[in-house]
């Protein structure tokens, strides 16, 4: 009796191991899928204040070739869509924007109160861009929002925005 007990504990044991391990590796498995997005906390007293991450499960793109996770709350998308036109107004403004707001390159100060036609007619032909990742959009939560690098040369330097 006592030796069919012990068989008995050993099986247990040996079951509850299992059962462990592969809940651990299951866990392990799911997690590469996770990513978050950040969310405006309105509770200032959360130790989240001001953003909170809002985690999802990603497996949906992130199983397909198209994506690569770079980060939890980033990807690369092999497919994505590139510009077709840096020459527009509505890319000009967005970039004097960012000048407008930019406070490394004092010697930009000159373009903050350009007029937008004379800006897009300055940057004419001199700007190129790269792709950098993509963001997961907050409502929808599939990976639609692209961010590219736009560089110009400007006074023989070459900036980055």
């Amino acid at each position: 009796m006592n030796l069919l007990k012990k068989k008995l504990i050993v099986k247990i044991a040996i079951l509850t191991i299992f059962t462990l391990f592969f809940s651990g590796a299951y866990y392990m498995y799911m997690q590469k899928f996770q990513m978050y997005i950040r969310v405006t906390s309105y509770d200032v007293n959360s130790s989240e204040f001001p953003s909170k991450k809002v985690w999802f499960d990603a497996s949906e793109w992130l199983k397909s070739s198209q994506y690569i996770k770079v980060h939890d709350a980033y990807l690369i998308n092999k497919k994505f869509v590139p510009i077709e036109n840096l020459n527009t107004l509505s890319i000009t403004m967005t970039l004097q924007d960012e000048i407008d707001s930019s406070i490394k390159f004092p010697e930009l100060n000159v373009l903050k109160d350009m007029e937008a036609i004379k800006f897009l007619q300055l940057m004419q032909n001199k700007m190129n861009y790269e792709y950098i990742y993509t963001k997961f959009d907050e409502e929808s939560l599939k990976p639609v929002l692209d961010f590219f690098l736009i560089k110009f040369p400007y006074k023989e330097k070459n900036m980055n925005y």
